[in-house]
């Protein structure tokens, strides 16, 4: 079951950081959350802890309600609804993505469970996300799959307390409410929401 879950994540991963529509983008995103609260849930009844329960409720209205609906309402302010021209092509993209799952999967292979290198892989690809696209929109969602990766993380090593993972959710959705302000300004000053515009602000 888990390592179903483990490669629907990466599948998820490898064709977020390839496409260029953000609607897909998005989508790819959230299928990839939807299965990291799949796997909270599963971790759940296996221990019966009920904290990994909650983890994964508010994964889902976190991540597959209020983000989503941060991101339609920044992209709605914007005719562009694709990342024009990335910095890091469709094709290379999927290159780097299956060399740094190898790389992950290579290393790890005598260290941690699937679910420590499936989270490595993930904060690689959000930052090539970030790196590689322009749009202000996808880098947000570059920096919300790093995140995935980080709490992927924190299901492999170590068990948090519920205050402090309560706290990081509420710090990814203020950031991904500033971001979307951001989005809508740039989109309002330069009539588009790529961030190659930005080193025209002056004082």
């Amino acid at each position: 079951m888990i390592e179903i879950l483990i490669a629907s994540i990466l599948m998820m991963g490898i064709f977020t950081v390839g496409v260029r529509r953000i609607r897909m983008i998005k989508l790819g995103y959230m299928l990839q959350s939807l299965c990291i609260s799949f796997i909270c849930i599963y971790l759940g009844m296996k221990s019966g802890d009920f904290h990994y329960f909650i983890v994964g409720g508010l994964t889902i209205v976190a991540k597959l309600i209020f983000i989503p609906y941060v991101i339609d309402k920044a992209s709605a302010k914007s005719n562009q609804n694709r990342e024009m021209q990335p910095y890091i092509t469709g094709f290379w993209s999927y290159i780097f993505a299956g060399i740094s799952i190898a790389i992950s999967f290579g290393i790890l292979r005598n260290f941690g469970n699937d679910i420590l290198k499936a989270a490595i892989v993930l904060m690689v690809i959000g930052a090539m996300i970030i790196v590689g696209k322009k749009n202000v929109i996808t880098q947000m969602i570059g920096f919300l799959t790093m995140e995935n990766g980080f709490v992927l993380i924190q299901l492999a090593l170590v068990k948090m307390s519920l205050l402090i993972e309560a706290g990081i959710m509420l710090e990814v959705l203020i950031l991904s409410g500033i971001m979307s302000m951001m989005s809508i300004y740039i989109s309002k000053e330069f009539n588009t929401q790529d961030t190659d515009h930005l080193i025209n602000l002056k004082e």
